[in-house]
């Protein structure tokens, strides 16, 4: 996502030389040591750095080229799906309610003091809260194997349709 939101801009990163790995409760701390220049932050922790350290954001990876980007998914093996169709379905059902329930702000800002651990409620209230759909749209995730393929992530196109199973009836 960062190599695509810079493109446009005409920033390019490297891979091996501009990015290194910090876990997201340590990102403060490596911006204020100064071991990093930048961070590629997510919810809560970005709001709690601008509160904490005065950090901006400098990026938002959710527009431009990455707008409606998906950034995770859940997968299981063919087998398994093959061998177990009544407990994907369950997972399925569960997911989507999942989603349904993070898309709810009320929920979220009950949630995430108690669950992520130094995360004010203050904080919750006004960090920014991503979408998260119910249904899936192949083509938004066509766009992931897409931008992979464009930053030499893998050699060759992905037909993602391949890969997707059908949510179950409700």
């Amino acid at each position: 996502m960062t190599r695509a939101a810079g493109a446009p801009q005409g920033v390019e990163f490297d891979e091996d030389t501009s990015f290194v790995e910090v876990a997201p409760p340590a990102m403060e701390q490596a911006l204020k040591s100064g071991s990093v220049d930048a961070v590629q932050a997510i919810e809560p922790f970005g709001t709690q750095m601008a509160r904490s350290i005065g950090a901006r954001v400098i990026a938002d990876l959710t527009s431009g080229p990455t707008a409606d980007f998906p950034i995770a998914h859940l997968g299981t093996t063919e087998k398994f799906a093959k061998e177990n169709p009544r407990t994907v379905a369950a997972f399925q059902r569960a997911f989507v309610k999942a989603q349904a329930m993070a898309a709810d702000r009320g929920t979220v800002e009950k949630t995430v003091p108690s669950y992520a651990k130094g995360i004010e409620a203050k904080v919750v209230s006004a960090m920014a809260i991503g979408t998260f759909p119910t249904t899936r749209d192949v083509n938004r995730i066509q766009r992931v194997a897409d931008l992979m393929r464009r930053f030499g992530y893998v050699d060759e196109h992905i037909d993602v349709k391949r890969y997707v199973l059908s949510l179950p009836a409700s």
